[in-house]
């Protein structure tokens, strides 16, 4: 019965974390322009990336404390979460280049993200 209320407690807290990562990135999409627009847009692109990750470095954290069978350190479990976060937040960077500004849609038409991801 506690392996069950640890999964349930993971699950929901892992969708609070998804809606506030998702509340706070449409939040800081639209900067206000009272400085200027470079400034303005490298700050709220470093916050969202700071937020992002941190946000993300908890939830792995979580996961990595609560789902294996053993117990881990906590210097490890934190070294794990933050390096994890940062490949992924990588991962989602390139992903998104990779389908924004290459060619794949003229040639695999529809199919050209699904093909970028299998590859």
């Amino acid at each position: 019965l506690k392996d069950r209320a640890v999964a349930l407690g993971i699950i929901v807290a892992s969708g609070l974390l998804f809606s506030v990562s998702v509340t706070l990135d449409r939040w800081l999409v639209l900067p206000p322009a009272e400085n200027g627009p470079l400034v303005t847009t490298l700050v709220y692109g470093l916050l969202q990336l700071l937020l992002s990750l941190g946000l993300l470095t908890t939830w792995f954290a979580m996961l990595f404390t609560y789902l294996p069978d053993v117990r881990v350190r906590w210097p490890a479990v934190w070294t794990g979460a933050v390096v994890t976060s940062a490949l992924y937040l990588l991962g989602e960077l390139v992903l998104t280049r990779l389908l924004t500004y290459s060619q794949l849609r003229t040639l695999h038409g529809g199919a050209g993200a699904i093909t970028l991801v299998l590859l």
